[in-house]
This record gives C-alpha cells, structure tokens and sequence, in this order.
C-alpha cells in the first residue's frame, strides 16, 4: 500500500476477527483511507467491535464494505453509523479548511 491510497480492498482475504487488530494497524498508519472493504470474510462481531473502536478514533473510514461476514445487523448498524459521522466530520474538516 501507498501512503496516498484511499481504498482497502481485502475482500475474501480470509481476515478473521484475530486479523482485524492488523487491518486497525494499516489504518491507523495509513490515513489517507477512506474506503474499506472486508466483504467476504469470516468476520464476527468480536471483529467488528475492535473495527468499530478504530474507526472511532480514526475517523477517516466514511464508507466500509462489510457484506458476506459474520456480523450480525445491531452490530453493522453501529459500523454504519459510524462511518456515517466520519463522513460528516470529513465534510465539516473540509470547510473549516476552505474557509481558512
């Protein structure tokens, strides 16, 4: 990966739940991400959960792929939402820059 990407595509990479620790690692250190895609991969919410706490922290993830896992609805909704206040920090990031 490039210091300037701004997707992830670990699509049917067989990430587990033990992975994601790594997959939070590279988005930390890779903040230009904004897209991430984990589909079809046996994730659970036990995965998803330390996902989440990153996308949290980070907040650069506005979009992620997570169809064809294991996580459940109630925790995808959470991951949803998430990304969704990532956009929307993104966005008002982006003013606050213009307006400068």
């Amino acid at each position: 990966m490039r210091k300037d990407d701004t997707h992830m595509d670990l699509s049917g990479s067989q990430i587990n739940d033990a992975d994601i620790v790594a997959v939070t690692c590279s988005i930390h250190a890779y903040t230009s991400i904004t897209s991430l895609d984990l589909s079809s991969n046996p994730i659970t919410d036990a995965g998803a959960s330390i996902l989440l706490g990153a996308l949290q922290v980070t907040k650069t993830i506005t979009t992620a792929n997570l169809a064809n896992t294991l996580i459940t609805p109630p925790m995808l909704r959470k991951i949803r939402s998430c990304t969704d206040a990532n956009r929307r920090h993104q966005l008002k990031q982006s003013e606050i820059q213009h307006h400068k």
